[in-house]
């Protein structure tokens, strides 16, 4: 899943002269507007465990993403038949990284504290939107932008942990189409752009089924197809706690 800070919005002028026109929506607004166009807040609390299975690259590489209530998150992802996993059970993050060449680990481990931000940032199941406030985020309203041809308001959301997400709802459906993450990393800015697109509806919820994330402003980008979206899978809390070590 990710910086140069984006400046505010521009006062649009009327045509009379020393008048401005007041923007179109407030961030609360929009934000209603997003969950509305996503299905609506009771849907979405009404999801407790929830797993998407994917094709990532030009490999078609299979990825399993899962989460589950209050705050439990798993990606797993198969690669020459080894699996790699990031992991967190609500406190603490783990990972397994087979492949040596990449600083792997067989054996099952804690992760890095910017790895454990971003994992813990990935188990919100909601998102930043959803009590935003009593997350700690903060939100703004940066007006519209084109985005590919379509109008799209932009809000940008400061995370608690420093990290900031800006959302760019489309005009019409306000449904994110862009988003443009950015993480400070060992005292650097790195920024990622995701595309989402394709959005499909199950239990009534929408999904997007196609995305492509990559650094921002380069053309070298990955894209995630996703076949399968299960709503209130059955998940045990062992699957997002970090296994035993085994025996020697």
């Amino acid at each position: 899943m990710w910086r140069p800070l984006f400046p505010p919005a521009l006062v649009v002028l009327l045509t009379l002269p020393g008048s401005a026109q007041a923007p179109a929506f407030t961030a609360d607004q929009l934000i209603a507007k997003h969950l509305e166009a996503r299905g609506g807040l009771a849907k979405l609390r009404a999801i407790h465990s929830l797993r998407i299975t994917s094709r990532v690259g030009q490999a078609e590489i299979p990825s399993v993403s899962e989460w589950k209530r209050p705050g439990s998150y798993r990606q797993t992802v198969q690669v020459q038949g080894l699996e790699w996993i990031q992991a967190f059970d609500g406190k603490a993050g783990w990972g397994i990284n087979p492949f040596s060449g990449y600083g792997g680990f067989k054996e099952p481990q804690p992760l890095s504290p910017e790895d454990e931000r971003a994992v813990e940032l990935s188990a919100d199941l909601d998102g930043p939107l959803v009590d935003w406030k009593a997350k700690g985020h903060k939100v703004e309203y940066l007006g519209e932008e084109d985005v590919d041809g379509g109008q799209a308001y932009k809000l940008k959301v400061s995370l608690k942990d420093g990290d900031e997400i800006t959302y760019f709802l489309d005009a019409d459906t306000f449904l994110s189409i862009k988003e443009i993450t950015r993480r400070v990393i060992r005292g650097t800015d790195l920024v990622s752009e995701t595309t989402l697109g394709n959005y499909e509806a199950t239990g009534g919820v929408y999904f997007p089924r196609l995305l492509q994330e990559g650094e921002k402003g380069s053309d070298n980008k990955n894209t995630l197809t996703v076949d399968k979206v299960e709503i209130n899978p059955t998940l045990s809390d062992d699957r997002f706690t970090i296994p035993a070590k085994k025996a020697k």
